[in-house]
């Protein structure tokens, strides 16, 4: 990094390193300013990184650090200056400039497996040779990442194996720039010494590497140059050769920041046991027993992926499935019951778990310590609500806009004060703490200290899990170190030294290594890479089998709904149907709901009543089409102007229907009956229409299930922030959903008019909502990310096999609703059942079998 000449803020410093004159390569940030609301992220910021070196960006939390990231990135836009590679902004060279980021929440999709995240990040002409295995199997061993299974489903694996296959897919990518925004939080030492090798490898190659972390001791270890930030202004350029952690940390706060000190512990052994473990056993932990005594701190430690993180868990009262806690004399038997028992536990991953980020900052504090408790009828005064909310929020030195800000728009770091901050406001009888600096700045990181052990002399006992072995030097009374999920180690007293908890890291780290070469040659490692299908056999079992059933009941009560004849008016009566759920399908699949499938057909029916003289193929291409471009209505409204798509289709519903009402204020308009005799033809009784629909499924089935663009389109219902961050084009994506949907209604309508005969533009209300419970049915979810063509299909076939089997039995005409009602729950509760992989179902049985043997 080359400082840029000028004064970048009140008391800036810049200091020219040894890196040669500017000449305007790598990458320059130039007068960088961003601003959310009121609060100003960037100030004009300015600064060079240059190729081939690693360069340090630091700052406290809400510094502006992950911001300048995300706008090199391209996930945020500067409000004012500019980013040049090269000497070519980025804006313009996006096709050019090749960057990936590791952020620091994560960008993997935790519903696909490692396998399919490698793909979706890693484009195919920087795959490496497999030599005979996948290369997504050569990228993990490459990366020293040979105990990961290539078919795992990412959510199944610990917090520290998901930031290593991220990075190892960012490395793979090769890229000009590399950027680790707080990429070795969650790594033990092992992984972090990794990574800092995996900088310099590829600063050696000539990519610009940034380097975003709070841990100091990695940026001098690592660096050449530094760069650091406070309150979105640069302060401070300087070279890495010569700098201390003192200095650092001076330029960060502006001030000295008074150190924190290892405490005399104030537990002892005649102090009373407030929280006992017995026998406990969790997922890969257990047996363990532990006790924790009143104003005690205990630290849980152990390379990564000991079992720490399920065993606090386990002590909260979650995941537990053996043995027991007690907590001041009282069992916890689940994780509802912990906060009435005193117990409190604050999760590592902040965002999902830990704080509500919806809420404003005020609305989080005041939930934990007053609306989770009490009658229902207790009023909240908002003054002093307001007043507990700054004072925690000052005492923690929050870095916010307003208190009412809501919280999920802090950095990382302030929404883990928050986290933590209000947890120790509680002042429980047990606090347990996973992970309690993760991205916390330095100066925040001593407040937390501070604060952790002020309600531990309050006496609270204190449990904390830390891949630090620093900070569990610092904190804790009692170091823990679990192996195989089982205690290897404590130290207590004068034994709590870094070098004994690192010894002992090493100690467990050679332990589970040992056992999983033992575990690979008992059972095997499978080299096939994985994958995640969004088809659901279950689902396909329970719709054959009603399918199936229904028919064999129907023929025994009456002949003719058996018959050969029968079946092809089914088929018949279900195209329409068929058609509509395979144009919701494409909507659900990018996490979207289209409520104007059924107003869209009704449009198109009578649009294609006032050709009466039209050939059917252009009366086909007429209503594709026109559906098409009603779709690109919905497309505009919900990705261009971003209104809710629930909404924005509602609207379009009633504007669609309205428009078919004023052309056709009565059914009327013959639509030409060469349509339906074309839609009537069919093969051994099964309509052509109907085969057309199967191959149509099929087709949109291989494609999701076969092809990256198809990976990409699930990957964005999943989650469109954590697919836009590994390169996706979500707005692409989510239009191009909308605009196939309205393709495949305009067919779909096509089918209706042919079943109509006439211009009606009421023909297609009746599929507002089985436009949707049939995907439900076929295997969907809601959120997105999951679907079947074929699916739809059966549920569809399955509809109108009740509908037509309701005559046949002089049922109440609605019963096929409940009947369809009934069924989309019953399809829910299946299809949300997964089951385990056959090799996480292999790794549980030889652990269970280790266990028993233990």
């Amino acid at each position: 990094m080359r400082p840029t000449g000028r004064n970048t803020g009140p008391g800036a410093v810049a200091i020219e390193p040894a890196n040669g004159p500017s000449d305007g390569s790598g990458l320059v940030a130039e007068g960088v300013t961003k601003t959310f609301g009121s609060t100003t992220a960037l100030n004009g910021m300015s600064a060079t990184f240059a190729r081939g070196a690693v360069h340090g960006l630091i700052g406290e939390n809400g510094s502006g650090k992950s911001t300048f990231v995300k706008i090199v990135a391209g996930i945020h836009r500067a409000d004012a200056g500019m980013v040049r590679f090269d000497g070519t902004p980025l804006t313009e060279a996006a096709d050019g400039v090749r960057i990936a980021c590791v952020y620091q929440d994560g960008s993997l999709i935790d519903e696909l497996t490692v396998a399919q995240n490698l793909d979706l990040i890693v484009e195919p002409e920087y795959r490496p040779a497999a030599d005979g295995a996948s290369w997504q199997r050569a990228v993990l061993d490459a990366a020293g990442l040979g105990g990961i299974d290539a078919a795992s489903r990412i959510g199944d694996l610990p917090n520290n194996e998901k930031r290593l296959v991220e990075i190892a897919a960012v490395l793979a990518r090769r890229t000009d720039v590399i950027l680790f925004d707080e990429s070795t939080s969650s790594l033990d030492e092992t992984g972090v010494a990794w990574v800092l090798d995996s900088m310099r490898a590829a600063a050696a190659r000539g990519a610009c590497v940034i380097f975003v972390t709070h841990r100091l001791h990695e940026v001098l270890a690592v660096t050449s140059d530094i760069a650091i930030l406070r309150d979105g202004v640069l302060v401070a350029e300087l070279p890495t050769a010569g700098a201390s952690t003192e200095e650092l940390v001076r330029h960060m706060a502006g001030r000295e920041v008074a150190a924190f000190t290892r405490r005399a512990a104030t537990g002892g052994p005649d102090a009373p046991v407030v929280l006992a473990g017995k026998g406990l056993r969790a997922a890969s932990c257990g047996p363990i027993d532990l006790s924790v005594r009143r104003g005690e701190i205990v630290g849980i430690g152990g390379a990564a992926g000991n079992g720490q993180g399920e065993l606090i868990r386990a002590l909260a009262g979650d995941g537990l499935d053996g043995g027991t806690v007690v907590v001041d004399g009282v069992p916890l038997r689940r994780a509802e019951a912990a906060v009435d028992v005193g117990a409190v536990f604050v999760s590592s991953d902040r965002r999902d778990e830990s704080l509500s980020g919806l809420l404003s900052i005020r609305e989080n504090y005041t939930l934990a310590l007053g609306a989770s408790s009490g009658g229902w009828w207790r009023w909240l005064p908002r003054r002093r609500e307001v007043a507990r909310a700054t004072e925690l929020a000052d005492a923690y030195d929050l870095a916010r806009g307003s208190i009412e800000q809501p919280v999920g728009t802090l950095s990382g770091g302030n929404q883990q004060k928050v986290a933590v901050g209000r947890a120790v406001a509680r002042e429980p009888k047990v606090l347990l703490i996973e992970e309690p600096t993760e991205g916390v700045d330095v100066r925040s990181r001593f407040e937390i200290y501070r604060s952790l052990v002020a309600v531990a002399e309050q006496g609270t006992a204190v449990v904390f899990t830390s891949s630090d072995a620093g900070e569990l030097r610092l904190l804790a009374d009692r170091v823990v170190v679990l192996a195989r999920g089982r205690s290897v180690a404590e130290l207590s007293g004068e034994e709590v030294t870094e070098e004994a908890i690192v010894h002992a890291f090493s100690t467990a780290k050679e332990q589970q290594e040992e056992r999983r070469h033992r575990e690979e040659r008992t059972a095997g490692r499978a080299r096939r890479p994985g994958r995640r299908s969004t088809l659901t056999p279950a689902t396909f079992v329970l719709l054959g089998m009603l399918l199936a059933g229904l028919w064999v009941y129907g023929a025994y009560r009456d002949s003719n709904f058996g018959t050969i004849g029968n079946l092809s008016t089914i088929l018949q009566l279900s195209l329409p149907l068929v058609l509509a759920a395979l144009a919701q399908l494409p909507v659900l699949l990018v996490g979207e709901i289209d409520a104007s499938i059924g107003s869209t057909m009704g449009l198109i029916v009578v649009l294609l009543s006032f050709f009466p003289e039209l050939s059917p193929p252009l009366l086909i291409g007429l209503a594709v089409a026109a559906g098409a471009l009603l779709g690109a209505v919905n497309a505009v409204l919900v990705v261009r102007l971003r209104i809710t798509a629930v909404i924005a289709t509602i609207a379009t519903l009633g504007i669609f229907l309205g428009v078919g009402r004023i052309l056709r204020p009565e059914p009327e308009g013959l639509i030409n009956n060469e349509l339906a005799t074309l839609l009537g033809q069919g093969i051994a009784y099964i309509p052509s229409l109907f085969l057309v629909a199967v191959v149509l499924a099929i087709a949109f089935d291989v494609w999701v299930n076969g092809t990256r663009a198809g990976l990409r389109s699930r990957a964005v219902g999943y989650s469109e922030a954590r697919a836009s961050q590994l390169g996706v084009r979500t707005p692409f994506f989510r239009a191009a959903a909308f605009v196939v949907g309205g393709a495949i209604a305009g067919l779909g309508s096509v089918a209706l008019a042919a079943q109509t005969g006439i211009g009606d533009p009421n023909s297609g209300s009746g599929y507002l909502l089985l436009s949707i419970a049939v995907p439900v049915i076929g295997g969907a979810l809601l959120t997105g990310g999951r679907g079947s063509a074929i699916g739809c299909v059966l549920g569809a076939v399955f509809v109108a096999e009740v509908q037509n089997f309701i005559p046949f039995v002089d049922l109440p005409t609605g019963g096929y609703l409940i009947a369809v009602g009934v069924l989309t729950i019953v399809a829910l509760t299946v299809s949300a059942v997964r089951p385990p992989s056959v090799f996480g179902g292999l790794g549980l049985l030889i652990s269970k079998e280790r266990r028993k043997h233990a």
